[in-house]
């Protein structure tokens, strides 16, 4: 676990236990450190709201109901709050559950299969690319670095994206909608095809063939389960995020694209790179995301010079090969696995 993973357990460990102290009630004094907590990083805060909807949607399982602690009664005159030392046992383990289905993913657990339900996940790594047929006949073809859960139902066809970049190309069937779940959203269809990107700051939504309906993920914090957009083919949307979920009051603004725009944003299904005048060291980044081989760039002048060309994503020699034949760059072999990129002597200025 590297130190970034660390400090997310640690920040989420940390708002369990604040939450489990806040739901047995919190003095002044603590309810001031509390709110002092939350200001101090916007990760503190971040990561409560994720607790809080997973303890919403814990809450709603069965299963666990019926073993949780009673919420605080609340009397005609209550007194003031008391100053609990340390939270009880039971909810100290109720909300760290809560922060584990937060970490695991299981966040979207009403998209996880029932025993009636089909079930299973699909992971590609670095550097690949995956298609997979499901048993409806609709097509998932993911690009690297990316993880979906299938759970199938009689009435529902049910996708959760963990992580990642994927293209779904849906099988149509009016009885049984497709419904993509993703950082605290849904994009329902029947028969469609679309593209959903998640990163860290926003979800990605292009649609390319028929339409799809955006709405709020059923339990999502300060979901009211709101109708976001309606899209067609030829439009996308970035959805901002934050925490890991749609940052709260944000729509879904629509915008028209291209056939080339579409093109550019699926090339990966080829194993293509389409540069329209990026700066190298962009040019350079997406060729690292996806090989062993590194590049690297030794000048900051010569990381800003635009790159334009279709490349093959997999050939990070032939694009080297290139860039020197146009007199831009002077390559420096470093290893079996890195390149160094130098400005050439007579690149043009």
């Amino acid at each position: 676990m590297n130190p970034t993973e660390d400090e997310s357990d640690r920040i989420a460990d940390a708002a369990a236990l604040w939450l489990a102290e806040a739901d047995e009630g919190l003095a002044p004094d603590r309810r001031r450190e509390f709110e002092a907590w939350q200001r101090q990083d916007p990760r503190h805060a971040a990561a409560l709201r994720r607790l809080q909807w997973g303890q919403t949607l814990l809450r709603q399982l069965p299963a666990v109901r019926d073993t949780l602690p009673p919420p605080p009664a609340a009397a005609p005159s209550a007194p003031p709050p008391r100053v609990v030392p340390f939270p009880s046992a039971r909810r100290r383990a109720f909300y760290s559950a809560c922060a584990a289905a937060v970490l695991v993913g299981l966040f979207a657990w009403w998209q996880w299969p029932t025993p009636a339900e089909s079930g299973r996940r699909y992971v590609c790594e670095a550097g690949g690319y995956q298609r997979v047929l499901l048993d409806d006949g609709s097509v998932v073809e993911m690009n690297q670095n990316s993880a979906v859960l299938v759970a199938f139902a009689p009435g529902v066809r049910r996708i959760v994206l963990q992580s990642g970049e994927v293209h779904f190309r849906v099988a149509k069937d009016p009885r049984r909608p497709f419904v993509v779940a993703a950082a605290g959203v849904t994009v329902r269809a029947v028969g469609t095809a679309f593209l959903v990107n998640v990163g860290s700051a926003g979800l990605d939504l292009l649609v390319t063939e028929g339409r799809v309906a955006v709405a709020d993920a059923p339990g999502s914090p300060g979901s009211a389960g709101e109708h976001l957009a309606d899209m067609s083919a030829g439009e996308r949307t970035r959805i901002p995020l934050a925490g890991g979920v749609r940052a709260s009051g944000t729509k879904a603004v629509i915008e028209r694209v291209d056939a080339a725009a579409i093109r550019r944003a699926l090339a990966w299904q080829e194993k293509r790179l389409f540069f329209d005048a990026v700066p190298l060291r962009d040019a350079v980044e997406e060729f690292n995301r996806r090989n062993r081989l590194r590049l690297v760039l030794t000048d900051p002048a010569l990381a800003a010079r635009p790159v334009a060309g279709v490349f093959a994503s997999d050939n990070v020699e032939g694009f080297v090969r290139l860039m020197e034949q146009s007199g831009t760059v002077r390559a420096e072999r470093r290893g079996e696995f890195e390149i160094a990129l130098h400005p050439a002597t007579d690149a043009p200025r």
